[in-house]
């Protein structure tokens, strides 16, 4: 009987023009979407590996220049697109993708791609992860909130129910006349996003980047279940298909509008985050209040002429002004360190409320869920700035050490301008010697360690769903 009801389904629904249409019009936004996320991350990955390579040869070919003042000049990073970003962008259009590296300071990541966008990104961004998370339960929910109670008000329902049709039977083959049909419009577009995810995985992302996959495709499928068992829940309680129609449209309004902005707006609310100016002025205060260079240089000057005993710093077999600019950059990358992790405590408190909050609507978890596999959440954008930060200390701390041992008398040359001065300067050898910037995105477990509240919460829902779903569904009336 499964099998009869849902080729009685399906039947409807290939007469259903609007059916058509409908799915018609969610196929081409998938592959829009899909299509646009691939011809951007391909960009994006080109441009970023030729500005790259063009900031490698900058840095090698700067000139003689003393190592400090090289620390000064720099280099940048880029943040590299995960190739699953094609299908949820999350938070990356507006963080910034680039940062400059140089001594003392730390910097903030700029140019965020949203500034450039036209105004109409205000209204939102065209993903494939918006078409799934937000039109895809529409479609669910017009084609199935019928399920029982249009049935009931056509007179059919008796009639199954009087030839021993199990209430459970008839859901049955209702989902499975429904996910046919579905199956058959996501499959290609799925391809063609696999297909994509290969040519856009290299060698060392390829794994990392199915398995991610496969973990966000389950992560859909257990969302779809739950707004499919909330439908057929509904359809079996109400008492009409208006009914049943204004419940379930007023849950896809607060499940997709609704909740997300207002989860964030309390977020934000419960641990506001201070402004740039308020973040930047307390750093700079405090770095202002520690000892400045040309201190630290007396007092280790004056230390080593006792220890080695000679009579003048020209004879020392170390530079002072080198570990002066040691201790200078020891203490201000602790003082940095301290306020920017203040800061970004204050966003994952934000974001794991916001995970909390799929308590209300089940599209949080699978949003936070998506981003989360996309490469393109909070969490691995903190890891990626973590990371261009120790590449900064160490590249900016190695040339720092470089003075210490080799800025002597002996190593220094006479100033090209200043005919009374002469300067330690290096060479190409020592910018050679700084590897440049290579990052590796964090594995699946450890996004899945960070996403597990999401998982968790969409198996609730999953459940709860299920269990209310066949409750209401063995209470069903004839009329």
């Amino acid at each position: 009987m499964i099998k009869v009801i849902a080729r009685k389904e399906l039947l409807e629904l290939w007469r259903d023009g609007r059916f058509r249409w409908a799915a018609g019009t969610i196929v081409l936004l998938l592959l829009i979407s899909l299509g646009s996320g691939w011809r951007h991350y391909r960009r994006v990955s080109t441009e970023h590996q030729a500005v790259r390579q063009s900031e490698r040869a900058r840095w090698l070919n700067q000139g003689a220049h003393h190592p400090h003042t090289a620390a000064h000049y720099g280099t940048y990073v880029f943040k590299p697109l995960q190739p699953l970003s094609v299908v949820d962008s999350g938070i990356t259009p507006y963080v910034g993708v680039t940062a400059h590296l140089e001594a003392h300071q730390r910097n903030i990541f700029q140019y965020k791609p949203a500034e450039d966008a036209p105004a109409v990104r205000r209204f939102g961004e065209l993903t494939a992860a918006m078409t799934l998370q937000m039109l895809i339960p529409l479609l669910l929910i017009l084609l199935l909130f019928t399920a029982f109670v249009g049935e009931r008000e056509q007179g059919t329902l008796r009639l199954l129910l009087s030839l021993g049709v199990a209430r459970r039977d008839i859901a049955l083959g209702k989902i499975a006349g429904l996910i046919l049909p579905l199956l058959l419009l996501l499959l290609p577009v799925s391809a063609l996003g696999a297909v994509a995810l290969w040519l856009n995985s290299g060698a060392l992302t390829m794994g990392l980047s199915w398995g991610r996959l496969a973990v966000m495709l389950l992560g859909y499928l257990a969302y779809f279940g739950i707004v499919m068992g909330l439908t057929l829940g509904v359809s079996a309680w109400a008492n009409s298909t208006r009914q049943a129609l204004v419940v379930l449209l007023g849950f896809w309004f607060v499940n997709c509008l609704a909740a997300p902005q207002a989860v964030t707006d309390l977020a934000a609310y419960l641990s506001p985050t201070p402004s740039s100016l308020e973040f930047v002025s307390a750093l700079r205060a405090e770095l202002q209040q520690q000892k400045q260079i040309g201190e630290l240089t007396a007092e280790h000057r004056a230390r080593l002429i006792k220890e080695y005993g000679v009579k003048s710093a020209d004879e020392l077999p170390l530079s002072p002004d080198g570990l002066a600019l040691v201790e200078n950059e020891e203490v201000g990358d602790r003082i940095q360190e301290r306020h920017f992790k203040e800061l970004w405590d204050i966003y994952e408190r934000q974001d794991r409320f916001y995970q909390a909050g799929s308590l209300l609507a089940p599209m949080l978890a699978v949003q936070s869920l998506s981003m989360g596999l996309a490469g393109t959440d909070l969490p691995q954008q903190r890891h990626f700035v973590e990371a261009a930060e120790m590449y900064r200390q160490d590249l900016v701390q190695s040339l720092n050490r470089y003075v210490v041992d080799h800025d002597t008398v002996a190593n220094r040359t006479q100033h090209p301008y200043v005919k009374s001065l002469k300067i330690f300067l290096a060479d190409q050898g020592l910018w050679a010697r700084a590897k440049p910037f290579e990052y590796n995105p964090p594995g699946l477990f450890w996004v899945l360690r960070r996403r597990w509240v999401n998982l968790a919460l969409l198996l609730f829902w999953l459940v709860s769903v299920t269990w209310l779903a066949r409750r209401a569904i063995a209470r069903v009336e004839m009329s």
